[in-house]
């Protein structure tokens, strides 16, 4: 890989994924990071047990970004009991409240970015804020 410089761009050599070198901050520091093309997070991840960094592409580290849905396994409901008209209404009252929970959490995501909060902190309020709702719903 060429050496950091802000808006490089490179391969990564594991994966030979298009990557850009862009500068973020961290704990008030600015610093650069290769990140991936398409989206603001560091491509590479840190062992701090060994000290070594490895591409999230080719290693065990969980990937980050959003799963394509339409890859998962759809669920068959033909041998259910509840009449059909009932499942219908059990489906669509379900998708829309699954619609509602990710409009609250992409306003914790929106205030999370305000206080830089961490994955885990973010997590918490989502939780704790679903749990308000249900106190005045």
């Amino acid at each position: 890989m060429i050496g950091k410089e802000k808006g490089a761009e490179d391969k990564c050599p594991s994966c030979k994924g298009t990557l850009v070198c862009r500068e973020v901050e961290y704990k008030g520091e600015s610093k650069l990071q290769w990140q991936y093309k398409d989206k603001e997070v560091a491509h590479f991840s840190y062992d701090f047990k060994t000290g070594k960094t490895a591409c999230k592409e080719s290693s065990d580290v969980p990937k980050t970004g959003t799963v394509n849905t339409s890859a998962l396994q759809k669920i068959d409901l033909t041998g259910i009991s509840i009449p059909e008209d009932q499942k219908q209404q059990i489906i669509t009252a379900s998708q829309e409240a699954a619609e509602r929970l990710f409009c609250v959490m992409y306003g914790v995501q929106l205030a999370a970015e305000k206080v830089k909060a961490d994955v885990y902190q973010t997590g918490m309020a989502f939780n704790q804020v679903c749990e308000n709702r249900r106190d005045t719903v």
